[in-house]
């Protein structure tokens, strides 16, 4: 399945992901599935509030409409799906007749799964990509995080006062 010569009609990849604060790490995501099958259209999936709450225990920074739109804005996507599942499926898949699931090789365990892309593997439809080094949207939200405390620090300012100073800015 993997070969668009086994397709009668165009390959479709599914790239899922949260896709929060879209930084060069997305883009370089986004660049292998295109460079893997540059005629395919490329459709990525943006997982909803709800289920990024449910399964990381934290909302995003950006909406899942915001979030969308950031993806849309680039010319390596071709369409965006929302309100999916966090862990994708084959019969998801199936329904949305996509061919291949693109995500890297690292096992993203789940309740009663060790990887839950092991099925996309076995079934010969997984596209593997690298994860891009020294960036992810955790790293991002820490060094926020981290400024904003070097700045309290150094300025004598609590957060109090931090925010209290740009309230207007923050309306």
């Amino acid at each position: 399945r993997s070969s668009p010569s086994t397709v009668s009609r165009p390959l479709r990849i599914y790239a899922d992901g949260v896709f929060d604060l879209f930084h060069f790490g997305h883009v370089e995501y986004l660049y292998q599935i295109k460079e893997s099958f540059p005629s395919a259209p490329s459709l990525q999936e943006v997982i909803p509030d709800a289920e990024v709450l449910r399964y990381k225990g934290a909302l995003p920074v950006l909406t899942a409409e915001e979030r969308a739109r950031s993806l849309k804005g680039t010319r390596l996507v071709d369409e965006v799906i929302d309100g999916v599942p966090f862990h994708p499926s084959i019969p998801l898949l199936d329904s949305q007749q996509f061919d291949l699931c693109a995500h890297d090789s690292t096992p993203y365990p789940a309740p009663g799964v060790e990887d839950v892309y092991e099925g996309f593997k076995r079934a010969d439809r997984f596209l593997e990509t690298r994860r891009a080094e020294g960036i992810c949207t955790t790293d991002l939200i820490n060094r926020i995080i981290r400024h904003y405390i070097t700045y309290s620090t150094r300025s004598g300012a609590t957060g109090e006062d931090f925010v209290l100073a740009r309230k207007d800015q923050l309306v």
